[in-house]
């Protein structure tokens, strides 16, 4: 990640400081063990992957558009989630090896209560690494969706250590 990238999430963590976001609760997030909820297409290797964190963030501006990140060192690692939890956030940094694994940074605008959008698979094809993504419902029967606009993130680990030269492709999916 270039030095750039982590000063504008670092200044857009500045500019939304006041408007809440990122997780206030001083607890580490337990790991969730994600799943290939999309079956990665034939001539494919899958990538296991763990959510380390999904909600609010302050490192994206809702109506900014979209910024994903792929972090392969703890220096980057600590500069990603200090804008993520914003100013006051408190939680400690998750641990990641970074010789085994890489975290991968989905940011998203949310503008309503009711879908989630998060990783639905990660494989390699063809020499680039695919982090696929979609936006589920999760409103119920005979409930309302609240309308607020903020942004939100998911933050995973992948079991393996991306060569910085390996194209990472972010795909929205159905």
């Amino acid at each position: 990640m270039r030095v750039s990238k982590i000063a504008a999430i670092i200044g857009l963590m500045s500019a939304l400081a006041g408007c809440g976001g990122g997780s206030s609760s001083s607890a580490p997030p337990a790991p969730d063990k994600g799943t290939q909820l999309n079956s990665p297409p034939a001539n494919t290797a899958p990538v296991s992957f763990t959510v380390i964190d999904h909600g609010p963030t302050n490192a994206a501006a809702y109506d900014a558009p979209i910024s994903n990140a792929v972090i392969r060192n703890d220096v980057d690692w600590a500069a990603l989630w200090r804008a993520h939890q914003g100013a006051g956030g408190t939680r400690p940094l998750p641990p990641v090896d970074f010789s085994k694994q890489t975290v991968l940074a989905l940011f998203y605008p949310q503008v309503t209560s009711c879908p989630v959008t998060g990783v639905t698979s990660v494989y390699l094809q063809e020499n680039k690494l695919i982090v696929e993504y979609a936006t589920r419902s999760t409103q119920l029967p005979d409930s309302a969706c609240t309308s607020i606009a903020y942004a939100a993130a998911e933050l995973v680990a992948i079991d393996m250590a991306a060569d910085p030269g390996l194209p990472v492709v972010f795909q929205k999916t159905n």
